[in-house]
């Protein structure tokens, strides 16, 4: 027997006809069976940390898919976004005109548009003499004239409150040309250089055989002025300032309820008012462009199923680790070990790690809690989840979820539905939030806000389920209570084994000394009779 794993190579029992390595091994059972206890322990501890760490991530891959307010998925359950798309159903024919997309807040039911005008681009171009071929590689003497020394070509140009000025005494290529007034800057209010291709779109068209200046602003704000010697012989102005305004678009509306248009201006073809926005694409004031805006419950609804799919998972999950019996295996010491497979040693701790979660208080309290975030009245809010398709079951914490009943509902009542299940506290929650605070925050939270929180609470930076077995990266890695509870039952086992080793080589000592009395006594009887066997 080597209880230190030391091999020894006694060979002992020869004088006393006794087997030494089992009266040795006997009498350091009790000691043997203590180590495998702790040993047993430690096991078990390992299997818990294990189970612990993977629910954990479960849990944060639940808040990641469905909850992140920091990530702006399709699925983000946290996100005006996901509830705010309204469907219309503008003909495809007028969409040609006109395209709008609504959002939780417009008014639903019919509207009538007319798209009177566009909004423009300030624009000044040049007047060229008849036949003239723009190219940007031939110098830009050919459309201005001779360019040289002594001689000093500017231009000025003024877009908003924004003053450019480019001077030219040499000859170059158009294209050079356009590549150098693009780069002139302007100093702005705060120092910063400015230029004036951000502001103005500059290029030459070999179409139309003309060079064009056009705000990058549409709208009647947007302006431009040219002058200088460059502007006169390219045609753009004869000597004097010329400028140039955009224009405004404008739509009339019919809103749901009213008989009568109401006109609304933009600077800009693409705009937003009272929650919906208009993509003016072709004007005709005198078409009528009618549709209807209505919640898109098919689509929240089906992001809303998924995430409850997942949901009961990972519940039933839990579930089962709470309800499962212990089958009264235990784990397997190194001496079984080694008289089972490897597919033995698999089955045997199947079955030992069944039950080790059974009624487990962290797991129970952690249900309770998302099982009430379904069911405990929001600050706020009238409407009760019952009434959209969603309930919780009597005999499980998983939810159930009626499709059809919540998309009826979505549609009736789309935005006290999303503050049902989103609805966000003022308070500023953290760690160290006392414990009225905390429930403060809590009653005036959504549904997904509740579980977000309590997803939170347990797998989070500080969370239990981290406290308790660790996670990769957090600062509770190593120093968790598991991990704690691990490390001590090594040392005790380190310590039981070492006092084993030393009874052991006390215990073998004292059979030597035996050994050697008997070898002793044996010599002096065969001696004697030997003696005895002479006398005659």
């Amino acid at each position: 027997m080597a209880i230190s794993g030391i091999n020894t190579n006694r060979i002992t029992g020869l004088a006393t006809g006794m087997d030494t390595d089992q009266v040795v091994k006997n009498m350091l059972k009790a000691h043997k069976i203590k180590v495998d206890r702790f040993k047993q322990k430690k096991q078990v501890d390992e299997w818990k940390q294990e189970t612990y760490v993977e629910l954990t991530q479960n849990l944060r891959k639940l808040k990641s898919d469905y909850m992140d307010i920091v990530k702006s998925g399709d699925n983000n359950l946290l996100l005006n976004s996901t509830y705010s798309t309204l469907k219309n159903d503008i003909l495809e024919a007028d969409r040609k005109n006109l395209d709008v997309k609504g959002s939780i807040g417009a008014i639903q039911g019919n509207y009538k548009v007319k798209v009177n005008n566009l909004a423009s681009n300030a624009s000044i171009h040049s007047n060229l003499p008849e036949g003239t071929k723009l190219d940007v590689d031939k110098p830009i003497s050919d459309y201005i004239g001779a360019v040289g020394e002594g001689q000093n070509e500017n231009l000025k140009i003024t877009v908003g409150d924004d003053v450019f000025e480019f001077n030219m005494n040499s000859d170059m290529t158009l294209g050079d040309f356009l590549k150098e007034l693009k780069n002139t800057t302007v100093k702005d209010s705060n120092g910063n250089s400015k230029s004036l291709s951000s502001v103005l779109n500059i290029g030459a068209s070999t179409i139309t055989n003309k060079i064009v200046f056009q705000t990058v602003k549409t709208g009647s704000n947007s302006s431009i002025k040219v002058e200088g010697s460059i502007a006169e012989k390219l045609g753009m102005s004869s000597g004097l300032p010329v400028e140039a305004k955009g224009t405004d678009a404008e739509i009339e509306v019919k809103i749901p309820g009213e008989t009568e248009y109401s006109k609304v201006t933009s600077e800009s073809n693409l705009f937003t008012r009272d929650n919906i926005t208009f993509a003016l694409k072709e004007a005709d004031s005198t078409k009528e462009i009618s549709f209807n805006l209505r919640p898109d419950a098919t689509e929240v609804a089906g992001k809303v199923e998924k995430f409850i799919n997942s949901y009961n998972e990972l519940v039933k999950k839990i579930e089962d680790l709470l309800s499962e019996k212990t089958t009264g295996y235990k784990p397997l010491t190194d001496e079984e070990k080694d008289s089972l497979s490897e597919k033995q040693i698999e089955k045997w701790e199947n079955q030992a790690k069944k039950g080790l979660f059974r009624n487990d208080k962290q797991l129970e309290s952690m249900i309770l809690s998302l099982r009430r975030a379904f069911s405990d009245g929001i600050e706020g809010v009238s409407t009760d989840y019952r009434k959209i398709g969603i309930d919780t079951k009597k005999d499980s914490n998983t939810i159930t979820f009626d499709k059809d009943k919540f998309k009826t509902a979505f549609e009736v009542n789309g935005e006290e539905i999303f503050n049902l299940l989103t609805k966000d506290t003022k308070l500023n929650i953290n760690y160290e939030s006392t414990a009225n605070e905390k429930r403060q925050a809590y009653n005036e939270r959504g549904i997904f806000r509740r579980i977000s929180s309590i997803l939170d609470e347990y797998a989070g930076g500080e969370g239990v389920f981290v406290k308790k077995a660790g996670f990769e990266n957090s600062r509770y890695a190593f120093e968790n209570d598991l991990t704690k509870s691990i490390l001590k039952q090594e040392k005790a086992i380190a310590q039981m084994e070492n006092k084993m080793f030393n009874k052991e080589k006390v215990y073998y000592s004292q059979f030597a000394k035996l050994e050697e009395a008997m070898n002793k006594l044996n010599a002096q009887s065969n001696w004697l009779a030997s003696q005895l066997g002479g006398i005659k």
